[in-house]
């Protein structure tokens, strides 16, 4: 009778799931985005569920009204109104789209964490009463358990008449064909879009005021909850409203018989985990999954084209001596937490790197780096203080490079799922990958044992005071700039230039795409590994959830992601810049400044679509600068020597003279 029990429990908690996953699909059908925000939607919904109700005692129904019925569907018209909208009259592909969900993503976290703080709601109301439906003397459900059921079921019905029966249904049919096409034929594909986005974020807001008063709300937790039913989306593969239904309650009875199972440690963290374990194999299965502008180039819009592009070392030196130099310097005018923030950001700068290898270079999405970043800082340190697996205790630095090399072997498995994916399902399987790691080893008391860090000794030298390991921190940045700057150059960026901008391109020339994107996505994590390590001594500890910008939970994968685009994905000053802007916003507009500012920027990159950094570049280079700089970037920037010299135009007469001797040939 237990298991019936636990089934009746699942079904309730795997009904809230469906709901997620009922707004996800609706979203992907009517619109071809997928809403990475769908979680952040979820959570601010719930705070403004608990602010009208507990914080300005508004009554419960007047409350609910606002916060899911108006709210989650006025946060949708607004975001495709003002958001997506633009990104689809330009065509912009669908990298751009998800950067844009994720600045949304980024600025409801950002705004949630300015006007409530960090600290935890456990008050939130619910929706239902709380009262005991019985079936049977051992079998009962709560009376909201049972209204969550009966909503999900009645909802799937509602949208499935609405896409067979109605002329709504036939029209966002007809968006998602041929946008352009259904707007000849009288449609208005904008007001379908808007409907879309209205149901969908209000799906988003009812599932997250369905789970808030089931933990303590908070801008993370909820959201984070939010996330793990993508894996509900993705099992119905974006576009079956009932199998959506359907999957998110049989993951959610699994779930709840899974409680009645007691397992060894380490694999005690399967139980409480299903969603983030089906999200992945999910993901690995259905490999035919892609989007749907799967011929255009995956970065198009945000990267721009000098990968590959050989420049004199002399002319690169004007620009590098002046910054290092700078650079050297400023822990001479710093102490205390500043000289610790300065040093966060060197240390941060070389795994932000890690992401410019990636998506600057090859066009790719990676939303996981946290969780290569988490990886090397936890192997460096079990190294050093136990040993690791088969291998011994090493030093400091030995232990920083063998973790390195470890965690770069785990990058080829994000590598292999890249070999067949692009753009968003790329980005949702490196996510998936992050979130694996997250709650099978971060979240894991098995792994988080003798966790003390130490920084290293150099030549018998000690680098434990801040200024020493800054020093230290800066001179490992230098080398990884110069190992990636390497990566772009000559032949190799060459390559993965042709790769970003077409791989079916540089398919029909031959080049083996398996073997260069598992080559970058291996030399990716073990970037973030390192810069990981340096991470975890320049803040003494491993803490993957702390508060701030260093962290490796999921959300800072997607923050850190975020950054560098706004910076400048294609640049290696761009991470150096996402870097800056990371640590120095939160000092100066305090916690959650950094996320608030970089969202709304991200929202904006149709403007910018370089980054900060190109931005800049092009201003430079288009005359719109200072004399002083536009001198310093032509420097720097020479083109090379044409391989054939421009011929002068021909008049029509002799164009028309050289044509006949051609045919006359």
């Amino acid at each position: 009778m237990l298991y019936w029990q636990l089934a009746l429990a699942g079904v309730a908690t795997g009904s809230i799931a469906a709901l997620s996953g009922l707004g996800l699909v609706l979203t992907y059908r009517a619109t071809g985005i997928f809403n990475f925000a769908h979680g952040a939607v979820a959570m601010f919904v719930a705070y403004l569920l608990w602010q009208t109700n507990i914080g300005w005692g508004w009554p419960l129904a007047l409350s609910g009204i606002v916060a899911i019925l108006i709210a989650g569907p006025v946060i949708g018209i607004v975001l495709e109104r003002v958001v997506f909208r633009p990104l689809e009259v330009r065509r912009a592909s669908t990298s751009e789209k998800l950067v844009a969900t994720l600045g949304v993503f980024v600025v409801l976290v950002g705004l949630a964490q300015t006007i409530w703080g960090p600290v935890h709601k456990t008050d939130t109301p619910n929706l239902f009463p709380q009262t005991v439906v019985n079936f049977t003397s051992q079998l009962y459900m709560g009376a909201n358990q049972l209204a969550e059921f009966v909503i999900v079921i009645v909802s799937a019905a509602a949208l499935l008449a609405m896409f067979r029966y109605t002329h709504l249904g036939t029209r966002i049919r007809a968006v998602v064909d041929r946008r352009q096409l259904a707007d000849l034929t009288g449609v208005n594909a904008n007001r379908v879009a808007a409907i879309a986005w209205a149901l969908g974020c209000g799906f988003a807001g009812l599932s997250g005021a369905l789970l808030a008063p089931q933990l303590e709300l908070d801008p993370f937790r909820l959201t984070l909850l939010v996330i793990d039913t993508f894996a509900v989306a993705v099992v119905a593969r974006l576009t079956s409203l009932p199998l959506a239904v359907l999957s998110g309650i049989v993951l959610g009875v699994v779930s709840s018989e899974l409680t009645s199972w007691n397992p060894p440690a380490p694999f005690d963290s399967l139980r409480p985990n299903l969603l983030v374990l089906t999200l992945l194999v999910a993901l690995l299965i259905y490999r035919s999954l892609n989007e749907r502008d799967e011929d255009a180039p995956s970065a198009r819009g945000l990267v721009a084209s000098g990968v590959g592009r050989e420049r004199s070392l002399p002319a690169r030196l004007r620009f590098l001596i002046p910054a290092a130099l700078v650079a050297t310097l400023v822990p001479f005018g710093l102490s205390g937490q500043d000289l610790s923030s300065a040093g966060e950001v060197v240390s941060l700068a070389v795994v932000l790197l890690s992401i410019t290898a990636v998506t600057g270079f090859t066009g790719n999405i990676t939303l996981g780096q946290a969780g290569f970043a988490g990886l090397g800082a936890l192997a460096s340190i079990h190294l050093h203080n136990t040993g690791l697996l088969f291998l011994p205790r090493m030093p400091v630095i030995a232990a920083m490079l063998v973790s390195s090399l470890l965690v770069g072997i785990v990058g080829a498995f994000a590598g292999y799922s890249a070999l067949r994916r692009r753009g968003l399902f790329l980005g949702l399987t490196t996510l998936a990958i992050g979130l694996f790691v997250y709650r099978f080893m971060f979240e894991n008391p098995y792994f988080l044992t003798n966790l003390d860090v130490s920084r290293p000794n150099l030549f018998g030298f000690s680098l434990d005071s801040d200024r020493a390991f800054y020093w230290f921190a800066l001179v490992c940045l230098g080398v990884v700039l110069i190992g990636v700057d390497r990566m772009r150059r000559g032949k190799l960026g060459r390559k993965l230039a042709a790769m970003r901008d077409s791989e079916i391109g540089a398919k029909s020339i031959g080049l083996d795409l398996r073997a260069y994107k598992l080559l970058v996505f291996s030399a990716s994590a073990a970037i973030a590994a390192f810069g990981g390590a340096l991470l975890a001594q320049e803040t003494r500890g491993f803490s993957p959830t702390s508060i701030g910008p260093i962290a490796f939970d999921p959300f800072h994968s997607l923050f850190w992601f975020t950054a560098v685009i706004v910076a400048g994905a294609s640049y290696l000053s761009g991470a150096v810049v996402a870097a800056v802007l990371f640590v120095a916003l939160d000092l100066v507009l305090g916690q959650g400044g950094s996320t608030l500012v970089i969202g709304v920027l991200a929202l904006f990159m149709s403007r910018f679509p370089l980054g900060i950094v190109g931005t800049l570049m092009e201003a430079v280079q288009g005359g719109r600068a200072p004399e002083w700089l536009q001198n310093a970037y032509a420097a720097t920037h020479r083109p090379p020597a044409a391989a054939f010299p421009d011929e002068p135009p021909l008049r029509p007469t002799e164009f028309a003279t050289k044509v006949l001797q051609e045919v006359a040939k």
